[in-house]
């Protein structure tokens, strides 16, 4: 079935010392037919326990998005063991003098054992020679597998009774929600918690688009936090907590209200709204006039430092970059990812070769045929009308995997992770999730954090997501 390769370890975890297994298993994967098509990479840390703690020890699965990302952020970004050192100073030039892989203290290694997952063709895993993947790149098949995965992982380490919890970001928010679902009514397997790292569950309806009211309604928390960063906007608070507060509350209240109106706002309404906006956000309100309001996340990330020559990073705003030459033939950059993926890459690298496992090929960050080809219907759809393919009626209700779930398991809760300064999944999208759909407010914890997409990646911020993973994880400690 497997491949598997294990190294012993130590450290010390939220003030607990700690012996541990880290484990590398190459996995075989297959289809829904039982063809194989090749194999993913997991990665375990297990630590070294008596049999009766260690059998209900909780265990966290954890995958990054895409899709056809590997789970290498979340991996070095720590919640394991380790992290790459990113700068605090986000000036400061992260290629010099060289890339630092730490302990990471705060990690939730002292109370769960963690599971990082690595879709096939990403990492170390590989599609087989010759295969279909086709059912694989589907937002069902995807998760048909995973679910395979973890029920081979349960079963091995013997696991059945402990709490178990998944952790996706971005696409993987998407993957956790198919992965409750098909846990529970496949494998009778059930969670106790869903953890939604960035998440895009409801990108349908917040997807940055023209007309979308929901998307511009949903985007000007996060537009606030990022003026407010740079002191281009909503200069009168103190905080961006309060930033963001006072964003929220007018986005839902007047901001919504004059959106609605569309074309039949009056123009005293429109220079009065206008007005707000440029005081929130901090781009003039002549531009929000000539638009009738309308301003996309893109637009802004390239408007709002305009006059400096400095564009910002869709996944973390904090972050600036130089305006390309697209006269010259330069392609725009993502400042937030140039800062820190080689950083990644080199102290995967570094960790998995120094680990000692007896691979010769390269570790994949990612596998952009998965993108290309992934196909996002599902059963769910199907009972919603429907023309052609791709059609204008199509409708993608993943939210209801997560509601049916814990209508089935009523003790198990969600967690939310959001980075103020994320255009991708803002904010606003997370607070539309909790007022529109059937998520009971008491089994869920939403918390935000001052940073990006990938919060982790911020020592303060990854230290305080841990405290909270570790609070919701571990409601009793």
């Amino acid at each position: 079935m497997s491949s598997r390769y294990v190294v012993n370890q130590t450290g010390v975890f939220n003030g607990r010392e700690l012996s541990y297994e880290f484990v590398l298993e190459c996995i075989q994967v297959a289809d829904s037919s039982g063809r194989p098509a090749g194999t993913a990479s997991v990665f375990s840390y297990i630590a070294d326990l008596p049999v009766e703690e260690q059998c209900t020890r909780p265990v966290v699965f954890a995958f990054n998005g895409g899709p056809g990302s590997a789970s290498l952020y979340l991996h070095l970004g720590g919640i394991g063991p380790k992290r790459v050192a990113i700068p605090t100073d986000l000036k400061e030039e992260l290629f010099a003098p060289h890339f630092v892989l730490e302990s990471s203290q705060h990690s939730l290694l002292d109370v769960a054992d963690i599971v990082f997952i690595d879709p096939i063709n990403t990492g170390y895993g590989r599609g087989a020679p010759d295969a279909d993947l086709s059912e694989i790149y589907s937002v069902e098949g995807d998760a048909r597998y995973f679910s395979n995965i973890i029920r081979h992982w349960i079963n091995n380490a013997g696991r059945w009774n402990a709490p178990k919890y998944i952790l996706g970001e971005s696409y993987g928010t998407h993957r956790a929600v198919f992965l409750a679902d098909i846990l529970l009514n496949v494998h009778s397997i059930a969670l106790d918690g869903v953890i939604l790292v960035g998440q895009a569950i409801n990108v349908q309806e917040t997807l940055d688009r023209h007309g979308n009211l929901a998307g511009a309604i949903a985007g000007l928390e996060f537009k606030t936090a990022t003026a407010w960063f740079h002191g281009k906007g909503a200069q009168d608070f103190s905080s961006v907590e309060d930033a963001v507060k006072a964003a929220t509350a007018y986005s839902n209240g007047e901001f919504a209200s004059a959106l609605l109106k569309g074309n039949q706002i009056s123009s005293d309404e429109l220079t009065r709204v206008a007005k707000t906006l440029e005081g929130f956000t901090g781009i003039d309100a002549n531009v929000y006039i000539k638009n009738r309001l309308w301003l996309t996340k893109g637009a802004f990330l390239k408007q709002l430092l305009e006059s400096n020559c400095k564009t910002l990073g869709s996944l973390d705003s904090r972050y600036t970059g130089r305006v390309c030459d697209a006269a010259a033939g330069e392609s725009d950059i993502e400042p937030s990812v140039e800062r820190t993926k080689p950083g990644f890459v080199a102290c995967g690298a570094q960790y998995f070769g120094a680990a000692g496992f007896p691979l010769d090929d390269e570790y994949r960050l990612s596998d952009s045929t998965a993108a290309k080809q992934w196909e996002w219907r599902e059963a769910n759809a199907r009972g919603f009308m429907r023309f052609g393919k791709p059609s204008p009626f199509e409708t993608y209700p993943y939210v209801s995997r997560l509601t049916q779930f814990l209508k089935q398991v009523e003790h198990a809760r969600v967690f939310i992770a959001t980075g103020i300064y994320d255009s991708l999944t803002t904010v606003g999208a997370a607070e539309h999730l909790l007022r529109h759909y059937a998520i009971p407010a008491d089994r869920v914890a939403s918390h935000h954090y001052p940073a990006g997409h990938m919060m982790y990646i911020d020592p303060n911020a990854c230290r305080q997501l841990n405290d909270d993973l570790r609070s919701f994880i571990c409601p009793k400690l």
